[in-house]
């Protein structure tokens, strides 16, 4: 459990980084996330050409990335941020 916990860890450590810079993904999931690094167990988040800069108190609209991951704010049209 311990390599699962570790991968999950640093997903997370990744996401809230781009946050931190105010940079939302739009596409997580299993198939963007990739080992590297120099003992290739280093998890790295791929695939940011659906990604966007959000301004404080922004919401964005833009329906997009892999539907089956979808939030519903975004299928609904209903607004996002981060929290997708």
């Amino acid at each position: 459990m311990g390599v699962v916990w570790n991968d999950f860890q640093q997903a997370l450590l990744g996401i809230q980084h781009m946050h931190v810079k105010r940079i939302v993904h739009r596409d997580i999931k299993v198939q963007n996330f990739l080992y590297g690094g120099p003992d290739g167990r280093t998890l790295k988040l791929a695939d940011f050409g659906l990604s966007v800069e959000i301004h404080p108190g922004g919401k964005l609209e833009a329906v997009c990335g892999s539907p089956a991951f979808m939030a519903p704010e975004m299928v609904l049209r209903q607004g996002y941020d981060f929290k997708v």
